[in-house]
């Protein structure tokens, strides 16, 4: 094994308002916190959201509940915030800023993986409305990236975002995935899914799986 190289690539793949990919994200940063695995992001576009007004109050209360236990089981923190505030946040409106702010936070500060974190905290726990570009600029400014910059690289990323969801359709159907999120392994010729819920809430006992894939490199 090269100790100067990662043996091992992680792909986890998001959907910004998810929140199994964002129950997972500890799961990650236990990989990026590992010296010979190489994590890669691939974002995707949101479907309309249960919050949109074409749903019945019944419907997205329920995806709530369900929302809030996974998020309890997946140790992830929620607030009251997104409980009274995000339904009323109609998500269908313009949903592509938040997959273009990642892409443009790694193009204009390396910061790709705190920008989405700190979108899914604002989301999760804070109830900020993150589909509106003043938002995301935002939040941008909250990880140290300069306004002007990242409202230039955002719509460079807007311009460059469907070849982006193109291809990670293209990885889900190689990887015959089955919604969001979904993390596989790739390791030389070898590249196939690991299981998302074996490890939801266990990033210690993910890394260790991890550790013994490295090992057997």
């Amino acid at each position: 094994m090269n100790p100067s190289s990662p043996t091992l690539t992680l792909h986890y793949i998001y959907e910004p308002f998810c929140a199994r990919s964002y129950g997972a994200a500890p799961l990650v940063e236990s990989a990026l916190a590992m010296s010979h695995v190489r994590v890669v992001t691939h974002g995707t576009a949101p479907k309309p959201r249960l919050g949109s007004m074409t749903h019945s109050l019944a419907m997205r209360e329920l995806a709530l509940r369900q929302k809030m236990q996974l998020l309890e089981e997946a140790r992830q923190p929620f607030g009251s915030a997104y409980q009274q505030g995000v339904l009323s946040c109609d998500a269908s409106a313009d949903t592509c800023p938040p997959a273009a702010a990642m892409l443009a936070a790694e193009r204009v500060a390396a910061a790709g993986w705190p920008m989405l974190r700190r979108l899914q905290a604002a989301y999760f726990v804070d109830g900020r409305c993150i589909t509106k570009r003043p938002e995301v600029l935002r939040l941008g400014e909250e990880i140290g990236i300069g306004a002007a910059a990242f409202d230039r690289a955002i719509d460079e990323a807007l311009r460059g975002l469907p070849d982006h969801l193109a291809q990670t359709r293209e990885l889900i159907a190689d990887l015959k995935g089955e919604g969001y999120p979904t993390l596989a392994v790739g390791m030389g010729a070898h590249f196939f899914k690991l299981p998302v819920d074996r490890f939801m809430g266990q990033p210690t006992m993910f890394r260790h799986a991890l550790e013994g894939l490295v090992a057997s490199a």
